[in-house]
């Protein structure tokens, strides 16, 4: 079981103690209020008495240091929200991102500390309502060492101990080694050679134990305007007491810099992952994970992205595929196309617009679902600066899905109005 408040402690104790003994730290903090009304708030196909308000308390903090000794990046967050109408307990919604290198010897001994707290899916099947999600917790720790062979050469060891928490599911530790060799063929080009092993143990007796071995081969070019990078090998996998399989192993990403306000990127990857790997690699931007606890899965995706720019703000444009096959649990296969557009309007040096629209189509692949959903969604949101430090938000979103399973379909209107001080 999660041990949540726990590991919290540990970690704000931590980042509390690096932001204090680093004269060189940035610490930036955020605290608001909020109101929100959904008009359907479980998301059902018939709404007749699903309209819920909320009233939420929003307090934040990150701390970030890069040094010679020391590399910090803490983003924490708490929403305390209480209920109108009581659709749902009233909840206290934590977030925590970091990421904490210690350079003990740089360039040659390091210690890595890496804690994701968030919130996944319980049953991926249903729509992402507040009673669907648990949290979760993803813990890694452990150092990296680094042999130089010559100027060209090095050869990395990296060993981790990990822990993967979840609310409504059962937890699993997992010890891991990495080899890398790391070649610098000229100030352009990288390439290496690794090995990483992983042992996964449950904690239970119906989850299966399995070890993972990845073999790959990477590349890593940057001249100009230009990035591009691959990986090429294969991925092991040996379960306790069930049949083991394998599979290929690819990535590839090109980004350029198109102009000096406008840049694409393309990439493309077939990857074995889990729930675990997932929650340990979120980024801030990052929203709910939502895949199968407990499960090892395919994950082939393609994504286009498209950034310009303006002298009246920004604009963004991404297309994206997505298709996972899972290896515990077949019938849960899907297919994801998405098409968004996002941008920022600057009105004023006070006042802005943002906005995203988007439409996505998910398949589930497997007959017996017999299940396509298509999702709009639509949101507005009005940024007022009142002060250096002070500003209000007022955010209108529309969310549509249109489902062959007529009970999976549904319309909600959100209206969200938010007053929040800023520390920079």
């Amino acid at each position: 079981m999660l041990g949540i408040k726990q590991k919290y402690i540990n970690l704000f104790y931590l980042s509390g103690l690096m932001s204090n003994s680093v004269v060189a730290a940035d610490v930036d903090y955020f605290l608001g209020v909020s109101a929100a009304h959904f008009s359907n708030f479980n998301l059902v196909a018939e709404p007749l008495a699903e309209s819920e308000s909320s009233l939420n308390l929003n307090i934040g903090a990150g701390i970030s240091e890069d040094s010679a000794n020391l590399f910090v990046d803490v983003d924490a967050s708490l929403q305390s929200i209480k209920y109108q109408n009581e659709l749902a307990a009233d909840e206290n919604v934590v977030n925590l991102l970091a990421d904490i290198i210690w350079r003990i010897r740089p360039g040659q001994y390091e210690w890595i500390l890496t804690n994701n707290f968030a919130q996944t899916a319980i049953d991926t099947t249903a729509s992402d309502t507040v009673n669907n999600r648990q949290n979760v917790n993803a813990l890694s720790t452990g150092p990296n060492y680094t042999i130089r062979l010559n100027p060209r050469n090095d050869i990395r060891f990296e060993a981790r101990a990990e822990n993967y928490s979840f609310e409504e599911n059962l937890d699993n530790n997992r010890v891991s080694l990495a080899g890398r060799w790391i070649h610098n063929m000229n100030s352009a080009l990288i390439v290496t050679l690794n090995d990483l092993i992983e042992s996964t143990n449950f904690e239970d007796n119906i989850n299966i134990d399995f070890n993972r071995n990845d073999v790959f081969f990477g590349v890593n070019y940057e001249r100009g305007v230009n990035t591009f990078d691959a990986e090429y090998g294969v991925t092991y996998i040996n379960n306790d007491g069930s049949a083991d399989f394998d599979g290929g192993r690819y990535a590839l990403a090109f980004t350029n810099a198109r102009t000096r306000s406008s840049s694409i990127r393309f990439s493309y990857e077939n990857l074995l992952s889990d729930t675990g790997n997932e929650i340990l690699n979120l980024t801030a931007d990052d929203s709910v994970n939502n895949t199968v606890a407990n499960d090892i899965f395919v994950a082939e995706s393609f994504r286009f992205q498209y950034l310009n720019t303006l002298s009246t703000g920004n604009i963004s444009f991404d297309i994206s595929s997505l298709t996972t096959e899972y290896r515990i649990n077949p019938v849960l296969d899907e297919k994801t196309t998405a098409a968004f557009l996002s941008g920022v309007w600057n009105l004023s040096g006070a006042d802005n617009i943002f906005y995203n629209i988007g439409i996505s189509r998910n398949d589930f692949l497997d007959p017996s679902f017999d299940r396509e959903d298509e999702d709009k969604t639509a949101t507005v949101t009005y940024f007022h600066s009142i002060k250096r430090n002070v500003n209000i938000n007022i955010e209108v979103a529309k969310l549509n899905r249109v489902s062959t399973v007529e009970s999976e379909s549904y319309d909600d209107l959100r209206v969200i109005m938010s007053l929040t001080y800023n520390s920079l």
